[in-house]
């Protein structure tokens, strides 16, 4: 468990019915220490750019020293800076 917050976050997508029969995609990423939405993203399909697009708020408002991602075959690991500018995330603290 993470002891100090930006450790850990997790993610999730999940779907929203909404008027009409229709629904939307909520992307989402937790800290998972103080348990608060860091990042999310709502749109209407379950895409890469959903998710990115929660990352990038997440990264933009945290700053995290260092992000791990995580797939099905490995564990990335890489700074902060070169994260946001392959999201093309500003620096934090510039617009």
């Amino acid at each position: 468990m993470p002891t100090d917050i930006d450790q850990l976050w997790v993610g999730d997508i999940t779907y929203i019915p909404i008027s009409g029969g229709a629904f939307r995609y909520l992307a989402t990423l937790m800290d998972r220490c103080s348990r608060k939405i860091v990042g999310w993203s709502l749109g209407t399909d379950m895409t890469d750019a959903l998710v990115v697009a929660a990352l990038r708020m997440a990264i933009k408002t945290r700053a995290p020293g260092r992000v791990y991602s995580t797939t099905p075959t490995a564990v990335v690991s890489t700074s902060a800076r070169s994260t946001n500018r392959f999201l093309k995330v500003p620096e934090y603290g510039r617009a």
